[in-house]
């Protein structure tokens, strides 16, 4: 299983700190997600306005603690409407092409009359990805991006294979409030997701909440581990929601949500072998996983 995990978990802690935290629970592999900055602000580690001195101090936290940096999350410093956009983003391109980085995770356009200037935008760059050997992923986050069938969608109007599916199970809950179901919605595409981001969601209050583990809200974890299949093995699974009221919980949790996910890949594994033995007939695998939901 190639888990990274986020630091999303850490966003209270400086970039330094979350490499050493992530480093500790047992992961070489990291998402950057917005970190506590020298200015007290929350921010992407990597934009394109970042300097080269801000860049070598990244490399340097992801070096001293033994990792590598394979996703950044995609803020592009102008909106997809701005004169300069189509400089700006092949210039984060290109920064995280320094950082070794393979995915770019772009979490799409939240105002329906940006969309069509945030689809030109994504054309126009998907070559220059594509030379730099990027993956943009795409995930469940609302607007353009609400369902997978929009995905799909935009997918196929970008027309590069620079630009991929990723999948969030806690956000098709989240976005649904609840009504669409995670499985489903990964089986029915789950051949072209190129990624999956390891989040949970539950109700609280008729609102929903994803600031849970994986395993203890609606997504049934266990199962969609079993769905991937043989890849499980060789799709990346970046760890990004967790519980927890302060850093310490959340480390704790990130931890707890580490091992989880591996006893969810060896009893699918094991389920997987019983099955191809004949034996799926009476059940005992299927029970197996769903019994290790909660």
């Amino acid at each position: 299983m190639r888990l990274a995990c986020t630091t999303r978990p850490y966003a209270d802690l400086d970039l330094p700190r979350s490499c050493d935290a992530i480093a500790v629970a047992g992961f070489t592999d990291i998402g950057l997600f917005p970190t506590l900055q020298p200015s007290g602000q929350h921010a992407v580690p990597v934009r394109a306005s970042t300097t080269a001195a801000q860049l070598m101090a990244v490399r340097s936290a992801l070096n001293g603690a033994g990792l590598h940096a394979s996703l950044l999350l995609a803020l592009p410093d102008e909106p997809p409407t701005s004169a300069t956009a189509a400089d700006a983003y092949p210039h984060l391109i290109d920064q995280a092409a320094s950082l070794g980085v393979r995915y770019l995770l772009d979490l799409g356009c939240a105002a329906p009359a940006q969309y069509n200037a945030y689809r030109q935008l994504l054309m126009s760059v998907a070559p220059h990805a594509e030379a730099a050997g990027i993956v943009i992923l795409i995930k469940h986050h609302g607007g353009i991006f609400d369902t997978t069938a929009n995905m799909l969608a935009f997918q196929r109007q970008v027309a590069s294979p620079s630009l991929q599916l990723a999948f969030d199970p806690g956000n098709v809950l989240y976005y649904s409030n609840g009504q669409d179901d995670s499985v489903s919605s990964f089986v029915e595409a789950r051949d072209i997701f190129a990624a999956v981001f390891v989040k949970d969601c539950r109700q609280v209050n008729n609102q929903p909440d994803v600031a849970i583990n994986a395993g203890d809200g609606n997504a049934n974890w266990p199962e969609l581990i079993h769905q991937l299949g043989d890849r499980a093995f060789d799709m990346p699974l970046y760890l990004e929601g967790v519980g927890g009221t302060n850093a310490q919980e959340r480390n704790e949790n990130v931890v707890l949500s580490h091992l989880r996910l591996k006893e969810w890949l060896q009893l699918s594994t094991q389920a997987r072998a019983y099955e191809a033995g004949g034996c799926s007939g009476n059940g005992a695998s299927s029970a197996a996983i769903s019994s290790s939901a909660r």
